[in-house]
């Protein structure tokens, strides 16, 4: 039972965690309006940070993987959200310290027919 109530707690309504946001971000020259939860938006400043680049650039290269992914993807936002997973994931898996700025190379993303993110080396997403 001690184990179930660390579960629980990661499910419990804490700070703004849970609460959306929509922000107006330029991806590739066009304004739209994408709607996270704070959560995700904290990690996807926080991708954006570590590689150096600003969330618009960020948000920008992950739509233009989405959009020539042979797959389809009809919701960005689930896109985004499953880009971020993926991301605390890689660093749960490596044991990497998220909380200090680790700056990578720049990312050179780029979407390959396979709909696959190819990255720097150092990229959290570098396959």
């Amino acid at each position: 039972m001690s184990n179930e109530s660390g579960i629980v707690a990661l499910f419990e309504p804490f700070d703004d965690e849970w609460k959306s946001t929509t922000r107006s971000i330029r991806i590739n020259g066009t304004v739209t309006s994408v709607r996270l939860e704070n959560f995700y938006w904290r990690v996807v400043s926080e991708i954006a940070e570590k590689e150096g680049i600003a969330v618009p650039q960020l948000m920008s290269a992950l739509s233009k993987t989405a959009k020539e992914d042979t797959t389809e993807h009809t919701n960005f936002t689930s896109f985004v959200r499953v880009c971020c997973g993926r991301y605390l994931h890689t660093h749960a898996r490596s044991g990497t310290d998220r909380q200090r700025p680790a700056r990578s190379t720049q990312l050179e993303w780029s979407a390959q027919r396979d709909g696959k993110i190819e990255t720097s080396p150092n990229s959290p997403f570098y396959k």
